[in-house]
């Protein structure tokens, strides 16, 4: 056997594609991915390894450490919010009018709200804050300016990669500890020394925290119904499951899968898949125990199992309502007394909405009772820009054709592909009716420093400078105004993408899953 360790040392040494890529850490990179399962699925039955970069990105370990310290603050932040909806409501009321999509959830949370208090005053988050550091060039060509870790978007649905981000970053570890001359030669050159001199690549326990976040609100869920008036001992056979909503077709199973098989090898707790559609056909409201302060407690039931947790990685865009039957399945489980992971006030406190009227003077400080928790925030948020008024149209009018390239122009959508841009952002925003842009907000575009990097995409690598974002994954157990069960950073996700891509979404086919090398002194 030493003979052919030997030959493959040499082919790792002074083999390379076409790309300049060494083969070696190709093959060893995509043989990992595909063996650990950090796929995607094109079409159903077929499997492909993840777009990924096949070395870490270099990040600043203090914008890093922020970003992660700032997690369940956010978490808190959403809390409150989806807890004042007349307030919530009233700052969407204009946009509700433009923008049919969020009308129908602000209707499904008045609907839901209209009998009475919530059958479930637990609320499971699974949030992710998604960042990028401003560090434009200096003018003088001098460098960069200071770097600024600010927010993109505050996602409450659907937020994913969390598996899959784990397995990167230990992918990322196995080959930075078995071939470190070839990740070297795909960085630039200050990354390469980083590396060289041990720079941190920081452990990922997404894998962990996603799954037992899930346990924890199944296990409270057991807990409610242990403990109520006539319950008595929990009910005889299966014990109740957690119901993964998903979209059918969807490509990014094998993120979910992960994290179904940790749910079960972590916790005994089991996973049912169903799309609203199944659901809206399949799934009932059955009359369970009361709680203790004697309300109703409408248990959602599904193939004959009760539903302990509804977990959405579906709901978030028109798309996955093609039919009054899934509005209908949406309703349902939000009037039902399974913990929603989100409820659909929780989903509208995301909106892009909120994140601006959230940036403007005092409005924080309604929701984080902390002065020090406020600014923390606030020095994360972006310019962000109402266009509800004429004078704030106006206002952003002149403010884009000032800088036509400065802007992003974004509706009240989640998924990616769905933002404006640059130029296009100026042009779409002159052109726009009233009574249609109050479904948009105006925000100050982010200038990432580029740096080297190697991707890989359907088996196919490359060099190239690109740009990351950081998203970092919080969970948050609780509600009904009492302590949290659960509050805390979940581990994180890097995106990384060719420089001059504007969106960011893998699967959505723009960028890559990637993980921090963490820099000092930046």
């Amino acid at each position: 056997m030493a003979p052919v360790a030997c030959a493959l040392l040499v082919f790792s040494t002074h083999a390379s594609t076409a790309s300049g890529v060494p083969s070696a850490l190709v093959s060893r990179a995509l043989g990992w991915a595909n063996t650990n399962g950090v796929q995607m699925s094109p079409q159903p039955g077929s499997f492909v390894h993840a777009p990924l970069s096949l070395s870490p990105f270099p990040l600043s370990a203090d914008g890093f450490a922020r970003a992660r310290a700032l997690a369940p603050i956010f978490n808190e932040l959403v809390e409150a919010v989806a807890s004042d909806p007349e307030w919530l409501l009233g700052v969407l009321e204009a946009t509700l009018e433009s923008d049919p999509f969020t009308g129908r959830l602000a209707r499904v949370l008045r609907e839901a709200t209209r009998a009475g208090p919530e059958a479930q005053p637990l609320h499971l988050g699974i949030h992710r804050s998604d960042y990028m550091l401003d560090e434009p060039a200096r003018a003088d060509g001098g460098g960069y300016e200071p770097a600024r870790l600010l927010q993109i978007e505050l996602n409450t649905i659907a937020s994913s990669f969390g598996c899959l981000s784990a397995r990167i970053s230990q992918l990322h570890a196995y080959v930075c500890a078995v071939a470190p001359a070839d990740v070297a030669a795909v960085l630039d050159g200050p990354a390469a020394a980083e590396l060289a001199a041990g720079a941190e690549l920081p452990s990922n326990a997404a894998l962990e925290m996603l799954p037992d976040a899930l346990a924890a609100a199944h296990a409270a869920y057991i807990a409610q119904v242990a403990g109520a008036p006539s319950a008595g001992a929990p009910p005889a056979g299966a014990p109740p499951v957690v119901v993964f909503v998903v979209q059918p077709g969807e490509r990014n199973v094998a993120d979910q899968r992960l994290l179904e098989l940790a749910l079960w090898e972590r916790h005994g707790v089991q996973a049912v898949r169903c799309t609203l559609a199944e659901l809206a056909a399949g799934a009932q409201l059955r009359d369970g125990p009361a709680h203790p302060n004697g309300s109703p407690r409408p248990c959602l039931w599904v193939g004959g199992r009760e539903v302990a947790v509804a977990y959405f990685r579906a709901g978030y865009s028109p798309d996955d309502y093609p039919t009054e039957a899934e509005w209908a399945a949406r309703l349902a489980i939000e009037r039902s007394a399974a913990v929603k992971c989100p409820t659909v006030a929780y989903q509208l406190a995301g909106t892009k909405k909120v994140q601006q009227v959230l940036a403007e003077p005092g409005a924080l400080e309604r929701f984080v009772p902390s002065a020090e928790h406020a600014a923390a925030l606030r020095a994360t948020f972006a310019g962000l820009f109402s266009l509800q008024t004429d004078d704030e149209y106006e206002a952003a009018l002149r403010l884009t054709r000032a800088d036509e390239d400065g802007y992003v122009l974004k509706p009240q959508r989640e998924g990616g592909g769905n933002n404006i841009y640059g130029r296009d952002a100026a042009a779409r925003l002159a052109a726009m009716r009233a009574g249609e842009r109050e479904g948009y907000i105006l925000m100050e575009r982010i200038r990432p420093r580029a740096r080297r990097l190697a991707l890989a995409r359907n088996n196919e690598a490359c060099i190239t400078e690109a740009v990351c974002e950081l998203g970092v994954f919080g969970v948050f157990l609780g509600g009904g105004g009492q302590p949290a069960l659960l509050n805390r950073a979940a581990g994180h996700l890097l995106r990384a993408k060719p420089l001059g891509t504007d969106e960011g979404g893998v699967a959505a086919g723009f960028a890559v899953l990637s993980s921090p090398l963490l820099e000092r002194g930046i």
